[in-house]
């Protein structure tokens, strides 16, 4: 009797354990199985608008990685963003303002936040885009796009999105995040398949090219004068978007 009651004891803090977990480790069997079938796996916290999901792509890490680094075209397939902007500060860092439109109550709002691209070493495989919001942003948010080789060429892509969520829109907040992750994922599925993101590209691509941005597997060399505008454009903020009127 002493040992059944043992076993029933550890099952129950094993499942409790499961269930408190933060959504941060990579899944493990069987559910890399259902990733390699094709499905999306999301896993919500146990409160608040915070969420991860996974999904393995039939692309290289490295188209993966030109697709998630090119912050300028992420309104061609996040749910919600109207328009997407990103620039390189005059001091080096990486910045971009998204233009979010979701539904009512929400209503429109500017997400602009700092961004730094990772990888664990020196071609290590697995590398990550993190973005969090500034102080001084509109709406706070911040995510962790990670991207892992996976069996046959194919990709693992996760993002771990936390969005500010106090008093009544909290829970609009937390069903926008839990209905947002497996749409983008979706999208980028699609956005990787642009001719924008082949090596080298093609002269019959007509689509605008990526964002440029610093290769995360060499030394960032310290960063130098922005020059004017009319020599080099693409590194000036934009201006602020036009708000609609409602």
């Amino acid at each position: 009797m002493r040992t059944h009651t043992k076993s029933w004891i550890l099952g129950a803090l094993l499942l409790v354990a499961a269930a408190t977990a933060a959504p941060t480790a990579e899944p493990r069997s069987p559910a890399r199985q259902r990733l390699a079938a094709g499905e999306t796996l999301v896993k919500m916290a146990a409160s608040g608008a915070e969420g991860r999901a996974w999904r393995v792509l039939d692309a290289p890490p490295e188209r993966v990685r030109r697709a998630v680094a090119d912050l300028r075209h992420y309104a061609e397939f996040f749910p919600f963003v109207r328009l997407s902007q990103a620039w390189q500060a005059g001091d080096g860092r990486l910045l971009t303002r998204q233009v979010l439109d979701v539904p009512f109550p929400q209503g429109e709002r500017v997400v602009t936040a700092e961004v730094e691209m990772t990888e664990s070493a020196p071609g290590a495989p697995v590398w990550t885009l993190r973005w969090e919001s500034v102080a001084d942003s509109e709406q706070q948010q911040r995510a962790t796009w990670t991207v892992h080789p996976f069996a046959g060429g194919r990709t693992l892509v996760s993002i771990h999105l936390v969005t500010a969520a106090a008093g009544w829109t909290a829970r609009l907040e937390r069903r926008a995040v839990e209905q947002s992750l497996p749409w983008i994922l979706d999208g980028l599925r699609q956005q990787v398949a642009r001719c924008r993101y082949d090596l080298p590209i093609h002269e019959s691509c007509t689509e605008s090219p990526p964002f440029p941005v610093p290769d995360p597997s060499r030394p960032t060399p310290a960063p130098q004068p922005v020059p004017p505008a009319s020599a080099q454009p693409s590194q000036e903020p934009p201006e602020e978007p036009p708000r609609r009127r409602r």
